[in-house]
């Protein structure tokens, strides 16, 4: 240590560390300076990269993506129980408009229905088709 304070140990190939460190049993404290040049993480509680964080902050590994919250923005990613959620609101005038076209056929069928008996009727006992008027039977 010199008249300074600073620390004088020899690194790796030859380099000086020339700024205050201090290592205990569970911290390595860099003094607010940058540590650079750390090798991809391979165990669970190695430290990481920024390019290493940035490149697979979206690869899951096959693994789910728990604890999601709803979305606020709209490029926020949505949850299942959100997703669900909105299909049932969805759902619901859809559903509506189903059940209504349903009723619409039924009327139609019958409006058809009496509109063929019209027909005949007004045919005398002919049966009035796209080919022409036929004699029904008696």
């Amino acid at each position: 240590m010199d008249k300074f304070g600073r620390s004088h140990t020899h690194a790796q190939f030859g380099k000086l560390l020339k700024t205050k460190f201090s290592i205990t049993d569970d911290t390595i404290n860099v003094e607010n300076k940058r540590l650079s040049n750390v090798v991809d993480p391979i165990e669970r509680h190695d430290a990481l990269t920024l390019q290493h964080y940035l490149s697979t902050r979206l690869n899951l590994n096959g693994n789910r993506l728990m604890n999601l919250a709803d979305p606020v923005d709209d490029r926020d990613a949505i949850n299942k129980g959100y997703l669900t959620q909105y299909m049932q609101i969805a759902k619901a005038p859809v559903d509506s408009l189903r059940n209504y076209v349903a009723v619409l056929e039924e009327e139609l069928k019958a409006v058809k229905e009496t509109l063929h008996k019209l027909i005949e009727d007004a045919a005398g006992g002919e049966r009035v088709t796209q080919s022409g008027a036929q004699k029904l039977p008696s």
